[in-house]
C-alpha cells in the first residue's frame, strides 16, 4: 500500500476499489480497524491539535476527502489517485454489504438522524443489514450504556457520523472496547443521508469547488472552516511558493532600483551604466511573467518537496541550477518581449538577488521544519535492514539526529523473529519483505546496515522497493562503488561509510535539458569530426575488406532494439558477438583499429544514434540481446535511461575493471542521475580520452 505525506501526516493513496476491497479485508480479519479521512479542514486542525494528529498517525486507513489535498499530493507528495468521499463511496459501500452480509451500526448526529439514515438506507438498499442505531449526542456518564449497545448489535461496520476531531478521538478511545472490525468516522454523512440534502453538481466536485456550494447553504457555519481555513491550508502547504512569488518580484523590482538609481551614481563605471532605463511601467509589464517563470524553474528542480531530504549541498546546487535556468529563461522572455526593451543589468541583477533570497528563504524553512520534527511533523521515516554491531550504531546515530529528525519505523533481519526488541527497536520482519513493509509503513529512508548482505542481493532489493513506494533515500554500508568520490551520510567520527543512493529520477525539465545537451554536443562533434570521416573509412578499407561502418543490434531504454554505430576495429571474419578486447595484443584488432580505440574514435558514428534519440552522450554501455536476456532484476534498472556513449564506468577504469563493476558503477549513476553529473562525466571523459586509459 502506497502513501503520500502532506504536511507530514501520511494518507494512503487509493482508488475507490481498493478503499472497498481494504473494508472487506478488515472485516474478514476480525480485528479492530479504524477509517479516517482528511481535508484542508482536518490537516489545519492536525497541526494545531496533537492528540488528533496522533490519532492520524495510528489508523489503519486514512483516506484523501477533499480536491485540494489530492492537488497538494500532486505538487508535493506521491500522487493520490483520486478523492475519496464518504457521500460518492455510499451507493457501491451499501451494495456490497448486501451482498456480503455485512452488519452495520450507525452512530451520529442529533436525535432522530441516525433512525431517519437507517430507514432512509433500508428504503434504497432492502437487503443491507443494518442491526442498529443510536444518535450522537450523548453525555460521558452515557458512554457505557452506548458501548454496550454496539456491542451487543455485534456489528461488522461500525459508522460515526460526529464530525472531525470528535469522531476520531471518540473512536481511538474505545476501539478495543467496541470490538468492532471496522469504525470509520464518516463525519456529515447521516445528515446527508437522513435530511436528503443537495450535493454539489458532479463538476463543482470534480473541480474541487465543492466547498462553495457547501458555504452558500449554510454560509453562518461553514464561513470560517471554508474561507479562512482554506486560506490557512493553501499557505502552510504552498509556503514556500508565496514566499518565492513574493521574493521574485522583490528581487525584480530592487533589480530596477539598483540599475536605474544607485550604478548611474558610480562614477568609475563605464558609460554604458549610466545610461536612463526604459520607463518603470515597461518591468511592471514584464513581472508576472518573471514571478510565473522563477516558480516553474524551482517546482522543476524539486525546490518545493521534502528539503530536508537533501543534503545542504544538493541543496546549494539545485539553487545554483535555479539560478543559471532562471537567467537563461529571463533573457528568452526579454528577447520575445522586445518592444518592452528590458535592461540586461537589469536580469543579471536580478538573478543574483534570486540566489540570496533563495539560500535565505530555505535557511528560515529548515528552521522551520526543525521546529515541526520537535513536535512530531514530518520527520524522517527510517526502516534498517540488519541487526549488527553496525544497526546498533546505526540506531544510536539516528537517535542522536538534532530536533528528532528521524523515525526508526524497525529493524528487519532473517535470523531474528519478528517481535524481538533489539537496541530499543522491534524486529518487524525478515529482509526479503523489504519492499512490502517500505510500501505499508511510508518509509522515507533505507538504511542497509549488514556488511555481510551480498551486493547483488542488495541491489535487487533498492530495485524491489522501485518507484511505487514512497521511499525516496536508500543509505549502504559497502565497498560497493568504493572508487566514486562521494561523500559519506555519516562524520568521520563515527566511522560509519555509508554511500547514498537517491529514487534516480529526472524531472521533465531536467529530460528537456538533458537532450538538448545531447543534440548541441552531439551536432558540434559530429561537425567538428565529419570531414575526417572518410579518411578513417578508407584507412579502415585499406587496412581489412569489409565496411568501414560496424552495424551491430543492440538493446536501448525499456528493452527496445536498435542498431548502432561504429567504425569497425577488428577484422572482418571475427564473431561479433565474441567477447570484447580487454587486454593488449589481442589479435583479433585491426593495426588501425588498435588507435581507434585507444583515442575512442571508433565511438564517432554513435553521435548519429544520439542525434536519432536512440542514445544519450551520458549513460550505460548499450549491451547486445543474450547479454540482457541472462539480467537479473536489478540488472534490468540499466534498461531504465538511454544508452550513452560515455559513463560512470568508461571515466573509472573502463576496460581496467570487471563487469561487475561495470553494471554496478551503471546503478548508481541511474540512481543518482542529474544534469550536474552528466557534465562532470564529461568533462572527466576527455583526460580519459586522451590518454586512453583501459582502452584495448
Amino acid at each position: 500500500m502506497t502513501r503520500s505525506r502532506l504536511l507530514g501526516i501520511d494518507i494512503d493513496s487509493l482508488t475507490r476499489e481498493e478503499f472497498l476491497k481494504r473494508i472487506d479485508e478488515f472485516v474478514s480479519s476480525g480485528q479492530p480497524h479504524q477509517i479516517c479521512y482528511l481535508n484542508a479542514d482536518c490537516l489545519n486542525k492536525c497541526w494545531s491539535d496533537h492528540a488528533y494528529r496522533e490519532t492520524i498517525a495510528s489508523s489503519d486507513l486514512v483516506y484523501a476527502d477533499g480536491m485540494g489535498v489530492v492537488w497538494a499530493s500532486r505538487l508535493f507528495g506521491h500522487p493520490l489517485p483520486e478523492r475519496l468521499n464518504a457521500n460518492d463511496l455510499l451507493p457501491e459501500f451499501c451494495h456490497r454489504a448486501e451482498q456480503k452480509g455485512h452488519r452495520i451500526f450507525l452512530l451520529g448526529g442529533e436525535d432522530g438522524i441516525a433512525e431517519k439514515s437507517a430507514k432512509d438506507l433500508r428504503r434504497r438498499y432492502p437487503n443491507i443489514r443494518i442491526v442498529g442505531y443510536r444518535n450522537g449526542y450523548f453525555a460521558e456518564e452515557d458512554e457505557a450504556d452506548v458501548i454496550r449497545q454496539i456491542r451487543d448489535a455485534e456489528p461488522d461496520i461500525l459508522i460515526v457520523g460526529m464530525g472531525a476531531p470528535k469522531q476520531e478521538l471518540w473512536i481511538r478511545r474505545h476501539l478495543q472496547e467496541l470490538n468492532v472490525p471496522v469504525a470509520w468516522g464518516v463525519g456529515g454523512l447521516l445528515d446527508y443521508s437522513a435530511k436528503g440534502l443537495k450535493r454539489a453538481p458532479e463538476w463543482m466536485r470534480t473541480s474541487g469547488l465543492e466547498w462553495i456550494w457547501r458555504l452558500w447553504l449554510e454560509p453562518r457555519r461553514l464561513w470560517k472552516r471554508y474561507l479562512l481555513g482554506n486560506i490557512l491550508f493553501t499557505f502552510r502547504v504552498g509556503f514556500l511558493i508565496f514566499a518565492d512569488a513574493i521574493l521574485a518580484g522583490v528581487a525584480w523590482l530592487a533589480a530596477y532600483y539598483v540599475r536605474a538609481n544607485i550604478i548611474p551614481q558610480m562614477d568609475f563605471l563605464p558609460y554604458y551604466f549610466s545610461k536612463d532605463l526604459n520607463p518603470f511601467r515597461h518591468y511592471l509589464y514584464a513581472l508576472p511573467v518573471i514571478v510565473f517563470t522563477w516558480i516553474v524553474i524551482c517546482a522543476s528542480l524539486d525546490l518545493y518537496r521534502r528539503q530536508y531530504l537533501r543534503t545542504a549541498l544538493d541543496e546549494l546546487t539545485a539553487i545554483v541550477k535555479m539560478v543559471f535556468l532562471f537567467l537563461i529563461t529571463s533573457m528568452a522572455v526579454a528577447f520575445l518581449l522586445k518592444e518592452l526593451d528590458l535592461g540586461r543589468a537589469v536580469l543579471f541583477f536580478s538573478a543574483m538577488l534570486a540566489f540570496v533570497f533563495l539560500v535565505t528563504s530555505r535557511l528560515i524553512w529548515s528552521r522551520l521544519e526543525k521546529t515541526l520534527f520537535q513536535e512530531g511533523i514530518g520527520r524522517i521515516r527510517a526502516l534498517i535492514v540488519g541487526t549488527g554491531e553496525m544497526a546498533q550504531q546505526v540506531v544510536e546515530r539516528l537517535r542522536r539526529q538534532p530536533a528528532g529528525k528521524y523515525e526508526i519505523l524497525g529493524l528487519l533481519d532473517n535470523h531474528l523473529a519478528p517481535g524481538t526488541l533489539l537496541y530499543n527497536q522491534q524486529v518487524i520482519g525478515p529482509v526479503d519483505e523489504l519492499a512490502e513493509w517500505a510500501k505499508n509503513l511510508a518509509a522515507d529512508e533505507i538504511f542497509f546496515a549488514d556488511p555481510q548482505m551480498k551486493k547483488r542481493d542488495l541491489l535487487n532489493l533498492v530495485i524491489s522497493c522501485g518507484e511505487n513506494t514512497s521511499v525516496r533515500q536508500y543509505n549502504i554500508l559497502t565497498d560497493m562503488f568504493g572508487v566514486i568520490a562521494d561523500n559519506a551520510f555519516f562524520d568521520d567520527v563515527d566511522d560509519i561509510p555509508f554511500k547514498v543512493l537517491h529514487q534516480g529520477k529526472l524531472s521533465p525539465l531536467e529530460h528537456t535539458c538533458k537532450r538538448i545537451l545531447d543534440i548541441v554536443c552531439a551536432s558540434t562533434m559530429l561537425l567538428i569530426s565529419f570531414p575526417f570521416f572518410p579518411i578513417i573509412c578508407l584507412m579502415i578499407r585499406f587496412s581489412s575488406p569489409g565496411p568501414a561502418i560496424f552495424r551491430h543490434k543492440r538493446i536501448g531504454k525499456d528493452g527496445t532494439p536498435f542498431t548502432m554505430y561504429k567504425f569497425r576495429t577488428m577484422y572482418q571474419e571475427v564473431n561479433e558477438y565474441q567477447e570484447a578486447p580487454i587486454q593488449k595484443g589481442d589479435p583479433r584488432i585491426l593495426p588501425i583499429g588498435r588507435w581507434l580505440r585507444r583515442t575512442s574514435l571508433d565511438e564517432l558514428p554513435q553521435l548519429w544514434n544520439v542525434l536519432k534519440g536512440e542514445m544519450s552522450m551520458v549513460g550505460p554501455r548499450p549491451e547486445m540481446p543474450f547479454i540482457v536476456e541472462s539480467y537479473e532484476p536489478w540488472q534490468r534498472r540499466r534498461l531504465s535511461v538511454l544508452p550513452g556513449i560515455t559513463g560512470l564506468w568508461q571515466i573509472s577504469g573502463r576496460k581496467d575493471l570487471p563487469l561487475h563493476s561495470n553494471l554496478e558503477y551503471d546503478f548508481y549513476y541511474i540512481q543518482n542521475q542529474s544534469l550536474l553529473f552528466d557534465l562532470i562525466i564529461l568533462l572527466k571523459t576527455i583526460p580519459v580520452v586522451l590518454f586512453g586509459k583501459g582502452a584495448y
